[in-house]
């Protein structure tokens, strides 16, 4: 069976198939990542010289920065997982395509992503175990507004339907995900500091920032299908569109 085959999926199956697209299109989520990425680092050197904010006139000079990079991590996500999901049902988009695609969607991602980071922030602030629940409750929200066209509300709503005995499951994978992103980025900073140059430690960082982002978010990409098939059936569903679609004979 395919790695990435239309499947629910175990815990690390999951992470496995998130591999598997991106070792499958991998330049072109890298592409789609540091194109969309590039205008936020340049904006940032321009204003910072890669050096990290110390005051709040440093915050303050940074602003025009931080606001592009929300804009721009908004993007990235919505275009990755679309491009994303568009490989993991059987069909192709361009990175011209998949951002033209994305792009009326941004100002709901950013107020969605806002509105998440606020509600675990809130969590985590009163009690430590409810934060887990509501970043369970949330995993679909970029999914369900990029695949679904749901507005901010909405998409929460959705996501926690389809969370639904399943948060030990959706725990489980970011877990797993994040844990091998916390690994890979524990020598970012050694070889930053080796190299001392805060433009270069920037760059670096970036860099690897835009490598990690198709990863992270194709695994969140297939367990907003995982959870489909678990609670809808999507697995058949989807089997039955294809077979319903017009077939023609070769002439």
């Amino acid at each position: 069976m395919s790695a990435t085959a239309l499947r629910a999926r175990g815990v690390s199956e999951i992470v496995d198939a998130a591999f598997a697209l991106y070792r499958r299109d991998g330049m072109q989520y890298i592409t789609l990542a540091a194109i969309l990425t590039a205008p936020s680092i340049v904006l940032n050197l321009m204003l910072t010289g890669g050096a990290s904010p110390t005051s709040m006139f440093d915050f303050a000079r940074l602003l025009p920065a931080m606001v592009l990079a929300w804009i721009t991590y908004a993007l990235v996500s919505g275009a990755i997982i679309r491009m994303g999901s568009n490989a993991y049902l059987g069909t192709h988009s361009d990175v011209a395509a998949t951002v033209r695609e994305v792009l009326p969607q941004v100002p709901t991602l950013i107020g969605a992503i806002i509105l998440s980071s606020f509600m675990i922030a809130i969590s985590a602030v009163f009690l430590f175990f409810p934060v887990f629940y509501v970043v369970s409750l949330l995993f679909a929200t970029v999914p369900v507004i990029v695949l679904e066209r749901k507005g901010v509300f909405a998409a929460i709503s959705r996501s926690s339907q389809l969370s639904k005995g399943l948060k030990w499951h959706i725990l489980g994978t970011l877990a797993l995900v994040y844990g091998i992103y916390f690994v890979l980025s524990l020598g970012i900073p050694l070889l930053a500091a080796l190299i001392g140059n805060a433009v270069i430690q920037f760059v670096i960082q970036s860099v690897f920032a835009i490598l990690a982002a198709p990863i992270l978010n194709l695994v969140v990409m297939v367990l907003y299908y995982d959870a489909r098939i678990r609670s809808e059936g999507f697995d058949v569903e989807h089997m039955a569109r294809g077979l319903d679609a017009p077939q023609y004979a070769p002439q």
